[in-house]
């Protein structure tokens, strides 16, 4: 079982699992070109990572950063890479910091690996800490995962770790 309380080193341990047989067979087992599509991420395990993208203060900021950049991309629907500010006001590296952490996370709990779910619960964390999803552990937030994100993730129990 996964020790999500203390994270620290979680960049390392991400990486080493990238290099190994084992990472890299995790990775590509539902890749496109695979053949193969992901199972559903349990509602239980999105909710967890929102959580802990919420609770850990490393990438509760690159979250924030996230919600700001898709904040100006709404407020300027004609901002496109080619505008000279584009690449200056993207955080890359926050994106990277949210992706690579749903990554390890995604590993660690033995789901398997599918970005659309990864990216539901990140849209989770997003919704509630923008105050349009009232908490993770809502009937609101249930009943919107079953209308709107119910193709990546499902209520049949928490994956076992």
């Amino acid at each position: 079982m996964a020790d999500f309380d203390d994270i620290t080193g979680w960049r390392d341990e991400l990486k080493a699992f990238r290099q190994s047989d084992e990472g890299k067979a995790y990775f590509e087992e539902y890749a496109i070109g695979s053949g193969k599509i992901a199972p559903k991420m349990p509602f239980e395990n999105a909710l967890e990572l929102a959580g802990l993208m919420l609770r850990h203060q490393e990438i509760y900021q690159a979250l924030l950063k996230g919600i700001e950049w898709g904040r100006l991309l709404e407020s300027r629907p004609n901002f496109f890479p080619d505008n000279p500010d584009y690449w200056d006001l993207n955080p890359l590296e926050s994106h990277e910091t949210r992706n690579d952490f749903m990554d390890w996370y995604a590993f660690k709990a033995e789901v398997p690996y599918s970005l659309g779910a990864l990216n539901s619960a990140e849209f989770l964390a997003e919704l509630v800490e923008s105050k349009e999803l009232p908490g993770l552990r809502s009937s609101e937030t249930e009943a919107y995962v079953r209308e709107n994100l119910a193709t990546f993730l499902e209520f049949a129990g928490k994956q076992p770790e």
